[in-house]
């Protein structure tokens, strides 16, 4: 495993992949993406970040 990852983390990577791809235009539909062609507008990907990368979990006051 290059990435480092265990092996629990693979279906995350997948179902982050198919996620990103409903981003992505496509010849196959006039170089429109999914996302665009079921909601008809462009999606805004600005959430977006790197599979891995560093996050924080926000945990509320009360929960503290």
């Amino acid at each position: 495993h290059q990435s480092g990852f265990p092996c629990s983390f693979w279906g995350h990577a997948i179902l982050n992949s198919v996620y990103i791809k409903n981003f992505l235009p496509s010849s196959a539909t006039d170089n429109r993406t999914p996302f665009e062609l079921f909601y008809g507008e462009l999606p805004n990907v600005s959430h977006l970040r790197p599979f891995g990368c560093l996050a924080y979990a926000h945990i509320p006051d009360d929960n503290r």
